[in-house]
């Protein structure tokens, strides 16, 4: 498990037996409309998906060669969740980041010393992510990583390291990283009134869906030169008039899947999009024939739709 970018079994020494809440689906949200006596079932409103908030459950340990060392990586465990603010957790072979905080504390046994001399106590702890559909990134970061946001009301940048910017105004917001490696960034607070955002600095990276989470508004998506790889899904804003993926290498897969969600995403149809927006992209491939069906159903409906 990682908090904030670093491997805490690694700098801590502790680890991670078993966790529940992070491959499950979220809880939606689903409003009661009506409901008859002389009729079957209920009427729900689910034209739009909202969803709860999120509890995340660990069963874990902690240990250190001596009772001291035990004691400092407790110490440092404790102080890491005690701190204000979201830590941005990661998990083995799930690829999406949680941003969470400890709301109910842990509990933990005493202290147990080892036949091999090591001292250890496991821990039961419940993480809280209260907005479990923001908008997510990962970023491949050597130095620095900078996006422009431009808004109507106020959001929190979390830049996956501990630290975070507010973002209160239409700006650059850029941060300068310790040391090399794969952060998440992730985008809390009033996402919906998000109209733009731009980035060129090469290194965001992975599924472009889970940036798009929670977008309602956004206009414009102006990321030439970035390294997503992947579209696994999701809902495309309507609002969006433009799109630039040029220079990036999403797989062939993923282009169709693209293509597919400006047809029909689940809630958006080709003909509700802005009939001026325009769309570039470029993956590793061209368009399968699946993708090329869906792109000559949505290029009548839209400005300009470039694929290579």
């Amino acid at each position: 498990m990682d908090i904030d970018g670093v491997n805490v079994l690694t700098a801590h020494k502790v680890g991670i037996s078993n966790h529940k809440g992070v491959l499950g689906m979220l809880k939606r949200k689903v409003e009661k409309f009506k409901q008859w006596p002389d009729e079957h079932g209920e009427i729900y409103n689910v034209d739009n998906a909202y969803f709860n908030a999120r509890t995340i459950s660990l069963e874990g340990f902690v240990y250190g060669d001596s009772l001291t060392e035990f004691n400092d990586n407790l110490s440092q465990f404790q102080r890491i969740m005690e701190q204000p603010g979201l830590r941005c957790f990661e998990f083995y072979g799930v690829e999406q980041a949680f941003f969470c905080y400890s709301k109910e504390g842990a509990t933990a046994s005493p202290v147990n010393r080892l036949r091999d001399g090591r001292n250890a106590a496991r821990f039961q702890l419940k993480l809280y992510e209260p907005e479990p559909y923001m908008p997510v990134v990962k970023v491949s970061a050597s130095a620095t990583a900078s996006l422009v946001i431009a808004l109507t009301g106020k959001c929190r940048i979390y830049w996956g390291d501990g630290q975070y910017s507010n973002v209160t105004a239409g700006a650059t917001y850029s941060h300068s990283y310790d040391s090399s490696g794969y952060y998440w960034i992730g985008i809390t607070g009033n996402i919906g009134s998000i109209t733009t955002i731009e980035t060129s600095s090469g290194t965001f990276t992975g599924d472009l869906g889970l940036l798009l989470r929670g977008l309602d508004s956004l206009y414009i998506l102006d990321a030439p030169s970035e390294n997503f790889t992947a579209f696994n899904g999701g809902l495309i804003p309507r609002t969006l008039g433009m799109m630039n993926l040029a220079s990036n290498n999403i797989s062939q897969g993923g282009i169709d899947r693209l293509l597919k969600s400006l047809w029909w995403d689940g809630r958006n149809h080709a003909s509700d999009r802005i009939g001026g927006m325009n769309v570039y992209m470029q993956g590793n491939t061209a368009p399968s024939s699946v993708g090329s069906t869906f792109k000559s159903k949505v290029d009548p409906h839209i400005g300009t739709l470039q694929t290579d």
